[in-house]
């Protein structure tokens, strides 16, 4: 079914719905962590994980897109992704290096569109970092105990760096659109300049115009009365 002819509402259900799955998902993620089975919260995670592509596609592919959709998926993103940093701080400190990367782009958006009013909307490297982060996730939980755990501070070093890469990205595309802003500003206020001071010339044009033609009329004025004193002379 082609996107257009699908119902509108039907489809922000589905895509909300979906981000909501993940959005909960959360609960048995920490009840499984909490109760000690780490490998039942990877599963879970895996699982969840998936939910970030779909409701995505969902959006696309079902006219299930949304202003308040995107805020709820973004969110969503940023809880999920704070909430299990957190559970595996506690197992690896170093998971705190993938809060304070997370922390880092969070804040640049927010800086953005808070004194700018500028949205940083994903992009395609922020897009790959969320799916990497959320697969570094489930991977550290599956391998926690197990001889491959060795891949853990790897995988957290890489995605911090992604992250960096993500924040630079964010903050380039912030200063863009920055310079776009006052560009347009300037822009604007050259062509209101421009059109003031064509009104300004059309005004006093006028006013010449006016001028002349009461010279004009004065002098007709002036020289039937010349005229008529010298017929009465006569």
């Amino acid at each position: 079914m082609k996107k257009k002819n699908f119902p509108r509402k039907l489809g922000l259900i589905i895509t909300n719905s979906i981000t909501l799955v993940r959005f909960l998902g959360i609960i048995p993620i920490i009840s499984a962590f909490a109760s000690g089975n780490v490998f039942l919260a990877g599963i879970i995670t895996s699982i969840v994980g998936l939910t970030d592509k779909l409701d995505g596609i969902c959006a696309r592919k079902l006219n299930g897109y949304s202003k308040f959709g995107a805020l709820f998926d973004a969110t969503t993103d940023k809880i999920f992704a704070l909430i299990l940093n957190t559970l595996l701080t506690t197992i690896n400190p170093l998971f705190w290096f993938n809060i304070v990367g997370e922390l880092q782009i969070g804040s640049v958006n927010l800086y953005y569109l808070w004194e700018k009013n500028i949205k940083n909307n994903s992009t395609k490297m922020g897009k790959i970092k969320t799916v990497t982060l959320f697969s570094e996730y489930a991977l550290s939980l599956l391998l926690i105990n197990t001889p491959l755990n060795f891949l853990i501070p790897a995988m957290i070093i890489g995605n911090f760096a992604l992250q960096q890469k993500v924040c630079r990205e964010y903050i380039d595309k912030g200063i863009n659109e920055t310079k776009k802003l006052e560009e347009n500003k300037l822009n604007k206020n050259i062509n209101n300049e421009k059109e003031f001071v064509l009104e300004k010339e059309q005004n006093e044009k006028l006013e010449y115009l006016k001028r002349l033609r009461n010279n004009i009329v004065e002098y007709k004025n002036n020289k039937e009365k010349l005229l008529t004193k010298q017929k009465k002379k006569i």
